[in-house]
């Protein structure tokens, strides 16, 4: 790859290397044989994959999607390689979201879903069982050098999520500096063929970057009662929210998306620092560079503040892609989900899927099928969701059904179940016998 270019907007003290997509395939990798797949290249197949998956990170909040500044390096990865423009995530939290990524199935097949439990000690958690398989276990069985470094515990030996990589680091909540500086640090030994991970905790609440990135947007809005960088801030505007005036609300709103906003930017300048150090290092040379988001984030669309709450799009709604390696740009249209990440990766690196992975590998002419989601949040019932097509189906376990139309109101504002039963009923009868399998795992019975 080359890094040549600037980036745009980033603080004066830092040296940012922006990216420029041109890797090139190791010769000794053999010809591509993937006819069809969506993952195709031009020249040798890649040798080595660079895994970026991100925290909390909106689809909006990407200038792919909002034509904002606050990404520029993950925009050029996703121009210049395969993106999954209408991606969704398999929950709207963490662990559940690694838990089917990694797996390349759905939580329930594993016979296991990860629960938010209120006041309950990380520790008191359940662990990913020791019989599913995942992801890096397939590299390391093909003779991978795998490394892990996460700035969250739901990806790490302490969840058990973190099998198959010969080495993991975890450290809670470090910055996009101090990892991408560990990273870099620790690979200093690394050789091809290997499979690098980097789990970037940015942008998570409480959003904390550096003063140089927000400082100057934060002086030109309107003061606030609270400290929005901090957790005891956003508590406290949660439980102001609904006595708040228009104005007051939107004057938090504004100092939300400033900070926020930040914190992308802040991450997003150091992947571009960590990509031009192993440019230098030789380590982009036949690399496959992929990235996802675990999920998003809400800011009050649906009344709350944060994220593994309900499947409403601002939390729902992921991104995904492929870039570098001699990889042909493909932007992609079609319905795809977080369980389709892995088998595709491993079809185009030329490894065997394992049956455990329902997910599809994805082809240029794949069908569209309909998507579904769990989230079991720490309070209230578990929340299933189907998508089809244009429309969305959200079934919260107490009974109550939400209709959405994505096409002409993709935020999920007007519910239509009243309105459109007969879409309800088509989109019921999809969702129904899913619910059905997942109450067997979770023990809780749904008033159906």
């Amino acid at each position: 790859m080359c890094y040549g270019e600037a980036a745009s907007g980033a603080p004066q003290h830092m040296l940012i290397l922006a990216l420029l997509a041109c890797t090139r395939a190791s010769p000794d990798t053999g010809a591509d044989t993937g006819a069809g797949r969506l993952l195709r290249f031009d020249g040798a197949a890649p040798t080595n994959v660079l895994v970026l998956s991100m925290d909390t990170l909106t689809r909006s909040g990407v200038g792919r999607y909002s034509g904002a500044d606050t990404s520029p390096t993950l925009d050029r990865l996703m121009a210049s390689g395969v993106s999954f423009d209408n991606h969704r995530s398999c929950s709207s939290w963490t662990y559940a979201s690694v838990a089917c990524t990694m797996s390349g199935a759905p939580n329930e097949d594993m016979g296991y879903v990860p629960h938010i439990i209120a006041g309950a000690e990380l520790s008191d958690m359940e662990t990913m069982p020791d019989s599913v398989d995942l992801l890096p276990e397939v590299f390391a069985g093909a003779g991978f050098d795998t490394r892990l470094f996460s700035s969250n515990p739901y990806l790490s030996a302490d969840f058990n999520t973190a099998q198959g990589y010969d080495s993991s680091a975890f450290t809670a909540n470090i910055s996009a500096s101090n990892l991408t500086s560990e990273v870099i640090a620790d690979t200093q030994d690394l050789q091809a063929p290997f499979l690098l991970h980097a789990h970037y905790i940015d942008p998570h609440s409480p959003f904390q970057a550096p003063a140089a990135y927000t400082a100057d947007a934060l002086a030109a809005l309107p003061d606030v009662p609270w400290d929005l960088s901090t957790e005891a801030g956003d508590a406290q505007l949660r439980a102001a929210w609904l006595n708040l005036t228009e104005q007051e609300q939107q004057d938090a709103l504004a100092h939300l998306a400033v900070l926020y906003d930040g914190e992308i930017r802040f991450m997003d300048d150091q992947i571009a620092v960590l990509l031009a150090d192993l440019e230098q290092r030789g380590l982009l040379d036949g690399t496959l560079v992929v990235g996802w988001t675990d999920h998003g984030e809400q800011f009050f669309e649906h009344d709350a503040l944060g994220h593994g709450m309900d499947l409403y799009s601002e939390e729902n709604d992921a991104i995904a892609f492929y870039s570098g390696a001699g990889i042909i740009p493909v932007a992609y249209p079609g319905p795809t989900t977080h369980i389709d990440f892995g088998p595709t990766l491993l079809a185009a690196m030329g490894l065997d899927v394992p049956g455990s992975m329902t997910g599809r590998v994805l082809m240029s002419n794949s069908q569209d099928v309909p998507r579904y989601s769990l989230n079991w949040p720490k309070d209230g019932a578990p929340h299933s969701s189907v998508e089809d097509g244009d429309w969305k189906l959200i079934y919260t376990w107490n009974g109550m059904k939400e209709l959405y139309h994505r096409s002409v109101d993709p935020g999920e504002q007007v519910e239509l179940s009243t309105s459109e039963p007969e879409q309800l009923d088509a989109l019921w009868a999809l969702l129904k016998p899913t619910v059905e399998k997942q109450a067997l795992v979770l023990d809780v019975v749904p008033v159906l």
